[in-house]
């Protein structure tokens, strides 16, 4: 049950976001006045576990970020940002936290409660669905017991770009992530290494989820559909 799980949560905020530098860091793009991406990341995560850990990395900017993140939330700054990947921020705060079930949620990415609630918690798990506005994003396939077998681009199935690890999921993801040369992988390439060397991430599809990644002005306008 969820409200029995101790969970860590853990959103990478420290790309630059080249398109949409001009707003800052994309994680404290407001939706509505003073209520940020972030901001509804965490009442989402708050309102859906008891008592979560949730640790932010930051980068780009990072200075407003931490002054903007909540007190309760661990802070870390990935001050290499710039010449290394998504990868290398999950893996500084697997580095800072021994929990034994986490939840990757990018900084950019707004969604609506059930993208949590729909998951399996039972299993690593992630989940997909069709939509022709992601375009463009990384998509899955998926094989006849319902698993991920391979992530890439140009696919209809699209990753949702939320991931829930335990188990020998969480441990094989640990090993990949923390290779020095996986330092510039984007997180569906070290999932890709952790289902070739036999995880099982089950994909789960629930047309409740909705959910925009925010990487235009474009996108704000969606994002704002959702709340």
């Amino acid at each position: 049950m969820i409200k029995n799980k101790k969970i860590t949560v853990i959103i990478p905020s420290a790309g630059v976001g080249r398109r949409m530098k001009s707003y800052g860091p994309k994680c404290l793009i407001e939706l509505s006045h003073e209520h940020t991406i972030l901001d509804r990341q965490i009442e989402i995560i708050k309102s859906t576990f008891p008592s979560p850990e949730i640790i932010i990395v930051c980068g780009f900017e990072s200075d407003k970020v931490i002054s903007k993140a909540p007190e309760e939330c661990m802070k870390l700054e990935n001050e290499l940002h710039e010449v290394t990947n998504v990868a290398r921020s999950v893996g500084m705060a697997l580095r800072a936290t021994k929990a034994s079930e986490v939840i990757i949620i990018n900084g950019d990415l707004v969604f609506n409660k059930i993208a949590l609630t729909s998951l399996d918690y039972s299993t690593s798990c992630t989940s997909a669905n069709k939509d022709e506005r992601m375009d463009g994003e990384v998509g899955c396939i998926v094989d006849e017991n319902d698993n991920v077998a391979n992530m890439m681009y140009d696919l209809d199935l699209k990753w949702n770009q939320i991931i829930y690890l335990t188990g020998t999921e969480l441990s094989l993801f640990k090993k990949e992530v923390w290779r020095t040369k996986h330092k510039k992988y984007f997180l569906f390439e070290i999932l890709n290494k952790v289902i070739s060397k036999g995880g099982k991430i089950k994909c789960i599809r629930d047309d409740g989820v909705r959910l925009v990644d925010v990487d235009s002005s474009r996108d704000i306008s969606r994002a704002k559909e959702i709340i």
